[in-house]
């Protein structure tokens, strides 16, 4: 798995290519390295639920949710966030 730095902020990041529900390709930009957590069935004492920190090599998160530049990149505001037509992270 290669990464490259994101233009904006510099972090190390994995392009992928994910299937949505309707059987679309998407491009996604994913963050390797914050920690991830999977839910359990399992429950503490208290009824809350337990967690199990995921391995790092089978889960990742958007790197959208850990980028201070995320708006840059925001579909929703294209005429101001990308004025020189850059697409990608």
């Amino acid at each position: 798995m290669g990464t490259r730095p994101c233009r904006k902020c510099g972090k190390q990041i994995v392009d992928a290519i994910m299937i949505d529900d309707v059987g679309q390709q998407k491009f996604i930009v994913l963050d390797p390295v914050p920690a991830v957590y999977e839910l359990t069935d399992r429950r503490a004492v208290d009824g809350r639920p337990l967690v199990d920190r995921a391995p790092r090599e089978r889960f990742m998160v958007t790197h959208f949710s850990t980028c201070p530049h995320a708006e840059y990149f925001s579909r929703g505001r294209k005429a101001t966030a990308r004025p020189d037509g850059d697409k990608s992270a």
